[in-house]
């Protein structure tokens, strides 16, 4: 059954896009570099964030609903080999606590993972200023795998994660006041399941949405920061680059 949910989120968020945000982003994000599929977007892409949250869930053995506790630091590396597709392996540490009634433990346990991250469209929103501003539609998926300890045991849960972001650009040029070169301001539905034997979601607690941020302060680098929000907030914070 649970695996059965887990499909059928995905096969939802797939349709409703026929369109991040897998985490991992980067890569050029000027306006005519999107557009004309600049080959400066099929290549190598590095970067690391950091990602902290709390997730209500349900865990066996337990009358109440437990309050998951996560900070994750993952690297990832990326490969594009389409102007359209990010491709993206990860790894790192997740400190996951779900309270001392659990024993839960809060030494950093391996993350690892991969995502998609696929550019699905944009378009010039703002006339007649040519390649001023652009709106941006991106969709991503992902697999994170890590341990949690419940009853003095440990587990191992599988997240799975699925997004569909819009972005509006604004290709700032830079300048002497060292002001970024783009700007893009992104939002969107998110969809995160977690997967264990005795750990599973709290209730509704699998769709939420996202509001983010990202500065380029030259083609090839940029920072990003968003907040996402479920029945708890979280966020998160990265440096990324492109080859």
């Amino acid at each position: 059954m649970k695996l059965t949910s887990t499909l059928l989120g995905i096969v939802i968020t797939i349709l409703s896009i026929e369109s991040a945000q897998a985490v991992p982003r980067g890569g050029s994000n000027q306006a005519i570099d999107f557009l004309d599929g600049y080959s400066e977007r099929a290549g190598w892409s590095c970067g690391i964030y950091y990602h902290g949250r709390e997730r209500d869930v349900e865990v066996l053995g337990g009358t109440t609903p437990a309050l998951l506790e996560e900070d994750r630091v993952i690297g990832y590396v990326g490969y594009n080999p389409v102007p359209w597709l990010g491709i993206y392996g990860m790894a790192g540490w997740d400190r996951a606590d779900l309270g001392s009634a659990f024993l839960a433990d809060s030494e950093a346990q391996l993350i690892y993972g991969a995502s998609l991250n696929f550019d699905l469209f944009s378009h010039e929103i703002q006339d007649p200023v040519l390649l001023e501003d652009k709106i941006r539609v991106n969709a991503g998926i992902g697999f994170f795998k890590t341990d949690v300890e419940t009853h003095g045991k440990k587990e191992d849960l599988t997240e799975v994660e699925a997004s569909l972001t819009v972005s509006v650009v604004n290709d700032v040029g830079g300048s002497k006041l060292y002001l970024p070169e783009s700007i893009a301001l992104f939002f969107g539905p998110i969809y995160s399941e977690f997967i264990g034997d005795d750990i599973e979601d709290s209730g509704d607690d699998q769709v939420g949405f996202t509001v983010g941020l990202e500065a380029f302060n030259v083609k090839r680098v940029s920072l990003s920061t968003r907040v996402e929000f479920f029945e708890n907030t979280g966020y998160a914070v990265g440096l990324h680059t492109r080859f």
